[in-house]
């Protein structure tokens, strides 16, 4: 089968302390299920709902309390997290040890569309860990609402809107922050399965307080009417951390219907710590800002911001689509692809975010939403958004020296697979063979082409048996210098 390729545009170039520090022993602590600890695992006979088990935890006030959701829990109510819950009276939220995640499905429809799906108000120590939080009904209310809390982590967690047509005319908002104080959103998407069907990805309102904080890292948002990102801060002294993000503008709404990125009104004394963002935007809808601060990139000329048009968001991810087959756990939902736009060249790699580190602000990023680790591959590095691409794959570079080593890319667009699919980076023109070979040694397929320097491309081999491959791409340049790349295959029935 023919190699799919593609010779991408020339590049854009666009212009505390106590608390902190026993908020790291709070995450590390509540992972480790210590004494003391309130577990409670839902659904059981003792709490049929997550509710149940939310109520009893802020009246028993143990230190700290685990939830584990075990099933899928479909909800009609909001879910709603209190005051009960503080430095003394922490919680987790997140799924039970046999699931790598857990699916909240809202079915709030009529009189009770109106609620959200998630309020957390007037809480302090709560953590939402690898949850699906999704509203299959038209949207009435914002789906996550975080109301005057503080030290709040929403992390690998998926939110999204699975309604159809209906929800473009009732758009909220993925997450929606009031008043935060250290909230941490990080490795999370903010999706809808209809274009528009959700207003804003993550929406944030603070005023009157320099203690107000929002941080943000890795975070994706897209499918959104009318901003990804926005946030307006109005204090002196109140900071904001934005790193690793991506905002996808969705290419159903195009110029003039399409929606700002970002948008922000920053007022004058508040911190904006902000790097390695991205923006899948069309020129002029990248962020509308209304403050003294923009909030994708530190200046005109930061060169960790990327901007790439809206045309290479399917270039960027292996999947944005929701699959709602009952059962289906949308494995590849926004992962990017090992040679997309968004991975290739190493320029587009995100930072490595420790704690305090590199701003005394940050707080630490160690995984993706998988819990791969970060930073990860051969060259350390932490990639934009919520994944992490493993390193190891088994990826081999052979070559006359340092220079051969980045002439060929060569990598499967998924790894486990259904289907076949291999993308290559050619760094120099020249003829370039591309082979398949199945366990015993049998070429299955090859195909020769001749690459420009630069040139991108996908080589769609299509549908196989079951079983592991072996592939291995060759590049001959114009020179006679030669470049190979060879690596396993797995393909799954």
């Amino acid at each position: 089968m023919a190699a799919e390729r593609i010779r991408p545009p020339a590049p854009v170039h666009c212009d505390r302390s106590a608390t902190f520090a026993a908020f790291v022993l709070f995450a590390g602590a509540l992972a480790a299920a210590p004494l003391h600890a309130g577990v409670y695992d839902v659904p059981s006979v003792s709490f049929p709902t997550l509710q149940s088990a939310i109520d009893d935890a802020a009246v028993k006030q143990n230190p700290s309390n685990v939830i584990r959701i075990n099933a899928e829990l479909s909800i009609t109510n909001t879910i709603d997290i209190g005051s009960g819950f503080g430095p003394a009276v922490q919680l987790v939220i997140r799924p039970g040890p046999a699931l790598a995640r857990a699916r909240i499905l809202s079915t709030n429809d009529g009189a009770d569309s109106l609620a959200s799906i998630v309020r957390i108000h007037g809480a302090q120590w709560v953590m939402l860990q690898s949850l699906d939080v999704l509203r299959n009904a038209v949207n009435g209310q914002h789906l996550v609402i975080v109301e005057n809390s503080r030290n709040i982590t929403i992390e690998r967690c998926r939110i999204g809107s699975l309604g159809g047509a209906a929800d473009q005319l009732h758009p909220k908002n993925a997450i929606d922050v009031l008043n935060p104080s250290r909230v941490i959103v990080r490795n999370t998407v903010c999706f809808s399965r209809q274009a528009g069907g959700v207003a804003i990805g993550i929406h944030a309102v603070a005023s009157g307080d320099p203690t107000h904080s929002l941080l943000l890292y890795n975070d994706v948002v897209s499918d959104y009417s009318a901003a990804g990102i926005d946030l307006a801060f109005a204090t002196a002294g109140s900071y904001v951390v934005l790193r690793n993000n991506i905002a996808c503008n969705f290419p159903d709404f195009p110029p003039p219907n399409e929606p700002f990125a970002w948008r922000s009104a920053i007022a004058t004394g508040v911190t904006v710590v902000t790097s390695h963002n991205t923006s899948l935007a069309d020129a002029g809808f990248e962020e509308n800002m209304t403050g003294v601060k923009a909030i994708a990139r530190s200046s005109p000329g930061d060169a960790t911001y990327v901007l790439r048009p809206t045309s290479e968001i399917d270039t960027a991810f292996l999947n944005r689509s929701w699959n709602l087959t009952p059962g289906f756990t949308n494995p590849d939902f926004f992962r990017l692809q090992n040679l997309g736009t968004l991975h290739t060249p190493s320029t587009r790699w995100g930072i490595t975010v420790g704690n305090g580190a590199p701003d005394t602000h940050d707080a630490i990023v160690r995984d993706d939403g998988e819990k791969d680790p970060r930073p990860g591959g051969t060259t350390l590095h932490t990639d934009r958004g919520i994944d992490q691409i493993e390193p190891g794959a088994p990826i081999v570079a052979v070559g006359n020296g340092p220079a051969m080593l980045q002439a060929l890319e060569l990598a499967p667009q998924g790894n486990p697979a259904r289907t076949a699919s291999l993308q290559y980076v050619a760094q120099r023109s020249g003829s370039l063979e591309l082979t398949l070979v199945d366990a015993s040694g049998r070429v299955v397929q090859r195909e020769h082409l001749s690459v420009a320097t630069g040139e991108r491309g996908t080589w769609r081999i299509g549908r196989l048996a079951p079983g592991v491959y072996l592939y291995r791409g060759t590049l001959v340049s114009g020179q006679g210098e030669r470049s190979t790349v060879t690596g396993r295959l797995a393909v799954f029935d």
